[in-house]
């Protein structure tokens, strides 16, 4: 009996990790499989590009706590291409930030093709041209954008972002 038990409790796991298990598809400009669609950091995470890049550009403790002041009530949406070197460098280092301010909680992670046309699967309505690009919310409403790479630098854009609206 229990080893029944057992075994239907390992099969119902098994089905519940395989049902989440992160969309891949193969990019025909790249040649190469990629990620899309709604991941979370796990799917990435054990990258070498992830990690490499995970502390690059890390700010000072001021401005983390100014990137905490002000990001509350804000979502960023953070559309990348694992086929994308820009995404590479500026993907591990805001969600380094995200992960310690509570950018964290309203965060979500999307994976998009090089295609232009196949995107707007993955991005409905939200002219994702560039990436990475990270959308940043308030209330439902967009307030900034980080298209590709940070202007000045990630922390400073973030900031002028949250606290302009």
């Amino acid at each position: 009996m229990q080893s029944r038990i057992i075994f239907t409790l390992f099969f119902v796991a098994q089905a519940f990790v395989c049902t989440k298990a992160q969309q891949i598809m193969f990019d025909s400009l790249e040649q190469v499989n990629i990620l899309v669609g709604n991941m979370d950091k796990s799917s990435i995470s054990d990258s070498s590009w992830y990690l490499e890049n995970y502390s690059i550009d890390y700010p000072s403790t001021e401005k983390v706590k100014m990137i905490e002041k002000y990001s509350n009530s804000a979502s960023v949406e953070v559309y990348f291409g694992s086929w994308c070197s820009d995404s590479y460098t500026w993907v591990p280092a805001f969600l380094k930030i995200a992960e310690n301010t509570s950018l964290g909680k309203e965060l979500s992670i999307i994976g998009l093709p090089k295609d232009l046309a196949k995107r707007e699967a993955y991005a409905t309505g939200k002219n994702i041209l560039k990436v990475p690009t990270f959308v940043f919310m308030r209330n439902g409403v967009e307030i900034g954008r980080i298209i590709e790479s940070p202007i000045e630098n990630l922390s400073d854009d973030i900031i002028k972002i949250l606290v302009s609206r």
